[in-house]
């Protein structure tokens, strides 16, 4: 219904009015006139509440179109035509939804229908994401050709020089180039004309992988001419010669027709596919040499057109891997499903004696070996074909892909390790298994919640000292059953795992908390490992116990470093200090009986070492407390003069004398007055300090508020005209 429809009530009451008060026509104040007054007020209130509800129908409408345009599970026509109401509607309270669905819209045609929508708004915020949409390479080509379209609404000189640039760039989608010249050619014909076209030619890094698949896909189609010409000096001709045009066709192709790092890739996706299918089927078919070879060309000849042909709707690296990921994980997962539920034909040692028994089972293990590759390439066309359905709602980045390749090994783990837990046996499969479901889950929960290489970094380090820590628990306690240690060894990995990527907004691998790792870890590794085998050689432990001491020590430190920086956030120099402490701990701890000639055993000594270690790296770490106020840029002399004292006083007794008893006792005398030297010059030069800044304090400063007028001194860096940095110093005066 038009709105001048919901007018006319108003309209007609008010000509009623005008009519009425006309003196001609009726007298002042009739009652005609004060009924038609009525009537042109009850008429605006109709056209007012006429007018509120088509602002009802308007936002119901807008409503319903953000609605259905921010679902992902409706079809992307369903989508599509939301964006185009919005857009007809022409309300700027649908322009929100649409923008949103750029940025976020998981299909990429609906992303691209949402920015021509809004390129029918005339508002900056649509300019400024179609351009940035423009520009970046990760965006999809179509979206990347709709945002060329909304900013060509207004074109401009600098918009021109943009697409002249775009349709040269050889890096960009052949897509995204075509559109761009084509814009130039419709917008810019003078630019065109006084440049002429750009010409994205020249060969690429990313199209390398392209060139190496064409001369793998030359090489393996003329060698199987070979074989089939039963020619051996063929094979060898035929692979060499093959190569050899492939790279020259692929090279020629790669300069004179620009090719993308995603075509590339697809295209090497292609004929390694086709390469594993045709030599997947004629080792399941046990074909003989002559059909395997023309199995592999045929294969090799048909992915290579299949690669080629996806030239056409100019591929991702991201498309590509997804395809690449989703074939392999399918295939991995058969192979270990099928090692799982049919086992290898088992060997026995009879069969030495018995020929027609082992030619028996090797017969067995060739069938076996077939449908196992059988299973492994439909396992490999499944996986395949479900991420090719699965292409619109999986969006792989790298980070994605680290995550999944971390959770994967932790599922390789728990996949090897779990039947053991069970029975106590291993299978065969268990870890191809358990990496393809470990992946997959990793992969789809980046689709709920997107991981960062933090998370990543974190969850393996969470597997990793939940794993040490659940494998020495048992093994410190004297067991030697592997069933045992993998059921303890499980649910702790994965409950560091888990831990690890949930706190992993809260750690960090920078500053302080970094240097806990990076520095931390190697000391408890360190000390674990002295401490154990100090233990073992003096109390000769059982079995695996000095094994289960380190690896169960070394995980809860892990944990335990990571959980402190987090807690008490410290600096990088206060790690570094606690550290210094420890080794030089463990330096006195071994030499102190050493130049005492105190008759001590290997694991004494160790441990001498590792228990000074920790009893200083306490210290220090409380020393460091507000309480106390140890620096550490005021231990860097001590620690110096220390480390000269030790050299000094080791050289200078090893003039004298080979004993390694007096050259220990050297080392610890230098090293000792070395820090007792260091300290007073540290002393020294502290006091000098303060008392310069003392004096500095004391110097007589103006009082600038009861001088005349506002007096406003400043301080700055500046840098002279020599280069060298310096200070302006400057006296601003007003008011006087």
């Amino acid at each position: 219904m038009s709105l001048m429809w919901l007018f006319l009530p108003g309209l007609f009451a008010q000509e009623l009015v005008n009519r009425t008060n006309d003196p001609s026509d009726a007298p002042e104040a009739s009652p005609e006139a004060a009924a038609a007054r009525q009537l042109a007020e009850l008429g605006a209130e109709l056209a007012a509440a006429q007018v509120k509800a088509a602002d009802h129908a308007v936002l119901s409408r807008i409503v319903a179109d953000a609605t259905t345009l921010l679902d992902e599970g409706l079809s992307s026509s369903q989508r599509v035509g939301a964006a185009q109401d919005l857009a007809t509607l022409g309300d700027s309270r649908g322009l929100p939804f649409l923008l949103f669905a750029v940025r976020r819209a998981g299909d990429a045609e609906v992303r691209a229908q949402a920015m021509r929508a809004a390129g029918s708004f005339d508002d900056p915020a649509v300019r400024q994401l179609a351009s940035e949409g423009l520009e970046s390479p990760s965006q999809p080509p179509v979206l990347r050709i709709a945002c060329m379209d909304v900013l060509l609404l207004t074109p401009d000189e600098a918009l021109g020089e943009r697409l002249y640039a775009l349709a040269g760039d050889r890096e960009a989608p052949e897509a995204v180039r075509e559109a761009a010249l084509a814009a130039l050619n419709t917008h810019y014909p003078v630019l065109v004309q006084l440049r002429g076209e750009p010409e994205a030619l020249g060969l690429t890094l990313g199209a390398v992988p392209g060139i190496v698949a064409n001369g793998v896909a030359g090489g393996v189609m003329l060698s199987s001419i070979g074989v089939l010409g039963q020619s051996d000096v063929g094979v060898v001709i035929g692979a060499i010669g093959g190569s050899l045009v492939g790279v020259g066709t692929g090279t020629t192709y790669a300069l004179t027709r620009p090719l993308t790092p995603g075509q590339s890739l697809a295209y090497t996706l292609g004929v390694a596919s086709g390469l594993n299918i045709g030599v997947s089927t004629s080792f399941m078919l046990g074909a003989g040499d002559e059909a395997s070879a023309a199995f592999r060309a045929v294969g090799v000849g048909a992915g290579a057109v299949m690669g080629y042909r996806r030239f056409k709707k100019d591929p991702t690296v991201s498309d590509v891997m997804e395809g690449a990921i989703g074939a392999h994980l399918g295939q991995q997962l058969a192979f270990g499903a099928h090692d799982l539920i049919v086992p290898s034909p088992p060997f026995k040692y009879s069969y030495y004696d018995d020929q027609a028994a082992y030619r028996a089972w090797g017969v067995e293990v060739d069938q076996w070996s077939q449908r196992r590759v059988g299973v492994a390439l439909g396992g490999l066309v499944a996986g395949g074909a479900a991420t090719a359905l699965a292409r619109d709602a999986w969006d792989l980045s790298v980070e994605d892909a680290v995550f999944g390749g971390v959770v994967g090994a932790e599922g390789a783990w728990i996949g090897g390790w779990l039947p053991v837990a069970i029975d106590g046996e291993y299978r065969s499969g268990a870890v191809r298994v358990g990496w393809v479901a470990g992946t997959a889950a990793g992969l789809a929960l980046t689709e709920l919640r997107p991981a960062s290489v933090q998370q990543s970094f974190f969850t393996a380090y969470g597997a990793a000292a939940g794993n040490a820590l659940g494998a020495g628990l048992p093994m410190l306690a004297g067991t030697k059953k592997e069933r045992v240690m993998a059921r303890v060894m499980l649910p702790v990995g994965a409950a560091g795992a888990a831990a690890g990527y949930l706190a992993a907004d809260q750690l960090s691998v920078e500053g302080g908390d970094g240097a806990l790792l990076y520095i931390g870890v190697p000391i408890v590794l360190a000390h674990n490992a002295a401490l154990a085998s100090g233990l073992n050689r003096l109390t000769d432990l059982q079995g695996d116990q000095a094994t289960g001491l380190f690896l169960a020590g070394s995980g809860l430190g892990a944990l335990g470093a990571a959980a402190l920086g987090a807690k008490t956030d410290p600096t990088a120099a206060q790690v570094a200090l606690v550290a210094s402490a420890g080794a030089w701990g463990a330096w006195y701890g071994v030499l102190t009986p050493i130049a005492l000639n105190i008759d001590t055993p290997d694991g004494a000594l160790m441990l001498s070492g590792v228990g000074l270690a920790d009893g200083l790296m306490v210290a220090t770490a409380l020393a460091q407390l507000p309480a106390v106020g140890l620096k550490p840029r005021s231990t860097l002399a001590p620690q110096l003069f220390a480390v000269g004292g030790a050299t000094l006083g080791a050289l200078g007794v090893a003039l004298t004398t080979d004993s390694g008893q007096a050259i220990a006792g050297g080392a610890l005398v230098g090293a000792s007055l070395g820090f007792g030297g260091g300290t007073i010059f540290q002393v020294s030069r502290d006091r000098n300090v303060a008392k310069d800044r003392q004096a500095l304090a004391l110097l007589p400063r103006p009082d600038l508020h009861r001088l005349p007028g506002h007096w406003s001194p400043s301080l700055a860096p500046t840098m002279m005209e020599d280069g060298s940095p310096g200070v302006a110093m400057g006296l601003t005066i007003t008011g006087l």
